[in-house]
């Protein structure tokens, strides 16, 4: 935790899983440490700002694959309701929104497991992002948002999220999402930045 400006005592006890306190403080702060900030009060500002403020992490863990018990998954399930700013004009979640919640919150699961792994986050950026839409999310339900790692190597990795209508159990949209190493410009590798 010594990179991040997280208070060593905020409680975690309502968030569910085997990763440690550590972890979970991180994981439930990262949402709001990787926005842009107001310049006034240092609160999330730009885009989804007020998304990203509502989010709440349930649950984060690392777990053994079934395939392969020497290999391991990160989980973590993020809960948020849908108001007026996740909606389109039909009043159900937008899938831009969809989308961003894929990106941010599959994530989320790629830093659990590095979290625990190595004591660091990935630095990653997105490759791609694959989503399938199953059923309409209706403004005013809670979605529930289950993100798992796929794979994790060395320059890439892969999650998986499902967004699920909690409110009337029903699957809302399915993502896979490939992150990788950021690429180091030409001008900075050669010195001349």
């Amino acid at each position: 935790m010594k990179h991040f400006d997280i208070d060593p005592a905020t409680d975690v006890s309502h968030i569910s899983g085997n990763a440690s306190d550590d972890t979970k403080r991180i994981i439930r702060e990262l949402p709001t440490l990787f926005s842009f900030k107001d310049p006034k009060d240092g609160r999330p500002a730009g885009f989804a700002a007020s998304v990203v403020r509502r989010l709440r992490v349930v649950e984060v863990s690392v777990l053994g694959k079934k395939e392969d018990e020497r290999k391991r998954d990160g989980v973590v399930v993020v809960e948020v309701d849908a108001l007026e700013d996740t909606l389109n004009g039909g009043a159900n979640v937008h899938g831009g929104c969809h989308a961003f919640l894929i990106d941010l919150c599959s994530t989320l699961a790629l830093d659990a497991l590095k979290l625990e792994t190595n004591g660091q986050p990935s630095m990653t950026v997105t490759q791609s992002l694959n989503i399938v839409y199953h059923a309409p999310a209706p403004g005013g339900v809670k979605l529930k948002i289950i993100n798992t790692t796929i794979a994790a190597g060395a320059r890439t990795a892969s999650m998986r999220t499902e967004i699920w209508d909690a409110t009337n159990r029903r699957l809302t949209s399915t993502g896979i999402h490939v992150k990788m190493n950021p690429t180091t410009p030409y001008a900075i590798a050669k010195g001349k930045l």
